[in-house]
């Protein structure tokens, strides 16, 4: 009822386990164009060294420009499209920010989980994250001494080590972070107090134990859950290639028609090109020889794969028999199967050792861990909007906001520095001083272009230049974000746009569970590091001259 017009969407969504709903009523425009994004070099500057790191130097950003129809109305991509025409814009400040200035940021964050109790933290703290990061570990050990080795295998396994090495640095950051502000002893306090004052009220006195007997019960189901995506998406990558030759080969038997049997062939034969682009045997042969024992290891027996039992017999020689099969090692043998593929060769194929256990590890956590998984989470979900209706009913005083959930949302905080570790302390922003340095260390993650360096050596940087005639790259405040805050719109306390965030500091990602405005930093390009780029480096003039840019001083009032 609320969707009043064809062009709106309505939606209720729960917020903090189902103790209250939003109504979201969204009008949504399709044609949005890439306008420009800065060099890789730029806006990845720091790469994996970097990755939640402060102090930072990135530029990351891009624009984008929102097409409507002659009526300003969403309309699919046309031609005839014109540029949308807000009711209200952002103004662009060109004055920054000083040490305890007012920042808000405003964005979509994906998923906090401030209300867990003791135990699900403990489980986090001392089991989850240790395992994962354990498993990664091993993982990171092989992948990083191949690149070492050979520059070849540096570019093949660039990406393949960021995606492994991103989570696994988060993890060790959220321990470090939930250790510090002894989060399990600030959740065991609260419960022994909220055990007192529910005492006598049926609804909530046995909510802590149901919860933690809930917990205890989908442990094992949820340990699996982690386990295969460890295993089965960052471990060795056998194991789902596998699975996909394997689902190639049924879905191509199940073909009537030529031509669509063709089409799948032409279609897997560019997959398997493209994987093997990137691939060394060798090297996935040391990562499932580190990884399966572990995955075995940590797997309940009843959810572990029968064909893990021959591996405990001796894991090299199982780790021989399952990359016997050339069909997974060797582009040629790979291209000439799907080729010639046929039911002999596909049964062939679902004997050998590799594909038993690719299809094991997916059937055994579909079918007997993931639905026990949901069921328990399903239950514990439940106990927890009752938990957490206790907490807000008997704890009248206490603030609280709604945990994140992929809805708007806006922080605040103040553009603050921080003291991360005993003796450290960093100040609130970096400069383009700061660029040259990381990039005359010769490290790749700090290369730039060769015309980026001469540019920002000669300090031209106009308007764009702080009251110190330094160009500010990024800065860090107090504010709450989370993954889905990447590209938020960050606000001064005139409700001028001063930055765009994208990260948060590596002590500050346990910020999902506990959040300290003390210790959590986010990070945020400078946006005048971004109209720099902009102009000055792009050259894209014209598109500054679009930007409503606002400034308290006369000397940055110049025009081009």
């Amino acid at each position: 009822e609320s969707a009043t017009s064809a062009l709106l969407a309505a939606k209720v969504r729960a917020y903090n386990y189902g103790n209250s709903y939003f109504l979201i009523v969204t009008k949504t425009y399709k044609d949005v164009r890439l306008v420009g994004s800065p060099p890789d070099a730029v806006g990845k500057f720091g790469g994996d060294t970097d990755n939640w790191v402060w102090p930072r130097h990135t530029g990351d950003f891009s624009l984008f420009r929102i097409y409507a129809d002659a009526t300003n109305e969403p309309a699919e991509f046309s031609d005839s499209n014109v540029p949308y025409k807000p009711i209200q814009h952002l103004k662009v400040s060109l004055d920054g920010l000083d040490e305890g200035d007012f920042t808000m940021v405003f964005g979509f964050p994906g998923k906090t989980e401030q209300f867990l109790t003791s135990d699900a933290v403990e489980y986090v703290m001392n089991e989850s994250n240790p395992m994962r990061i354990h498993m990664r570990d091993e993982s990171l050990n092989i992948i990083d001494a191949a690149m070492r080795a050979d520059e070849q295998t540096k570019i093949q396994y660039a990406s393949k080590q960021s995606g492994i090495s991103n989570a696994w640095k988060k993890w060790k950051g959220q321990n470090r972070g939930l250790k510090r502000m002894d989060a399990l002893g600030q959740k065991q306090t609260l419960e022994a107090e909220f055990q007192n004052r529910v005492k006598d009220e049926a609804r909530y006195s046995s909510v802590l134990a149901d919860l933690n007997e809930l917990q205890e019960a989908n442990k094992s189901y949820k340990r699996a859950r982690e386990l295969f995506i460890e295993y089965y998406y960052y471990g060795p990558e056998i194991i789902s290639f596998a699975k996909d030759v394997s689902n190639f080969g049924r879905e191509y038997l199940n073909l009537e028609k030529e031509e669509e049997k063709q089409t799948l062939k032409d279609k897997f034969t560019k997959t398997a090109n493209d994987y093997f682009d990137d691939y060394n045997a060798s090297i996935d042969q040391e990562i499932f020889l580190a990884l399966t024992p572990l995955y075995s290891e940590y797997l309940d027996d009843d959810l572990e794969p029968v064909a893990l039992l021959a591996g405990k017999e001796g894991w090299g020689v199982y780790a021989k028999k399952v990359f016997k099969n050339k069909v997974l090692t060797s582009r040629e043998s790979c291209i000439s199967y799907i080729s010639d593929i046929s039911k002999g060769k596909h049964k062939k194929f679902q004997k050998s050792a590799a594909s038993k256990l690719a299809n094991q590890v997916v059937e055994v956590f579909y079918t007997l861990a993931l639905p026990s998984y949901r069921k328990y989470n399903g239950e514990i979900e439940s106990k927890m909007k009752v938990y957490t209706e206790g907490l807000m009913k008997f704890f009248p005083n206490k603030d609280y906001w709604a945990d994140a959930n992929s809805t708007l949302r806006l922080t605040y905080g103040k553009a603050e520095g921080s003291e991360p570790r005993d003796g450290m302390e960093y100040k609130f922003y970096t400069t383009a001083d700061g660029i040259l340095a990381k990039n005359a260390s010769g490290l790749k993650d700090y290369e730039l272009p060769e015309d980026l360096v001469t540019l920002l050596k000669k300090e031209n940087y106009g308007k764009y230049a702080d009251s110190d005639g330094e160009l500010r790259v990024c800065f860090t405040g107090s504010n709450h974000t989370t993954g889905g805050n990447s590209g938020s719109p960050a606000l001064d306390g005139k409700g001028h746009l001063v930055g765009l965030n994208f990260d948060r500091s590596w002590e500050s990602t346990m910020s999902d569970i506990m959040f300290d405005p003390n210790q959590c930093r986010n990070i945020m390009v400078d946006i005048r590091y971004v109209l720099f780029i902009i102009d000055k480096y792009a050259g894209a003039t014209r598109l500054i001259d679009e930007m409503d840019l606002v400034s308290s001083g006369e000397a940055k009032a110049e025009t081009h």
